[in-house]
């Protein structure tokens, strides 16, 4: 995989990225909701010991488990706001177009009233440019 595949690829996860975010949260919400699954730790049965601070501990940490993905898939969703972000105008529209809402080109193209070529050709020199921003070149924001 060339560098410039490597950052497509990079860029394209924000949708994925956005829908496990979607996914963890209503996992997060589902633990606290009262009509969820029985977690109140009231033993069951012949179950004895302190089964309520048991249950309390495994949902704690579920709970902190969630937690730490949703701030690593924020970390990595905020990663490709800030290489947008160094973009010009015209550029971090035509990025935000097509990897931010997942719009296939013709839409893009439509939205942005450009040709297939220019659309094109505007998205290879942003690529080149956030490379050279990150292997630590200088990327000017400019259109």
């Amino acid at each position: 995989m060339t560098e410039k595949e490597a950052l497509k690829a990079r860029l394209h996860s924000y949708q994925d990225i956005k829908a496990e975010r979607a996914q963890i949260k209503e996992q997060m919400d589902r633990l606290t909701d009262p009509r969820g699954p029985n977690l109140d730790g009231m033993p069951r049965g012949s179950a004895g010991g302190d089964a309520m601070a048991n249950v309390a501990v495994k949902l704690a940490d579920l709970r902190q488990k969630y937690q730490d993905k949703l701030d690593a898939l924020t970390a990595a969703q905020t990663d490709i706001e800030e290489l947008i972000d160094s973009l010009g105008p015209r550029e971090r529209r035509l990025m935000r177009h097509r990897y931010i809402e997942g719009l296939r080109w013709e839409k893009v193209c439509v939205k942005m009233g450009y040709e297939w070529a220019q659309a094109h050709r505007l998205h290879r020199n942003i690529l080149d440019k956030l490379l050279e921003k990150i292997k630590g070149g200088t990327a000017d924001k400019c259109d």
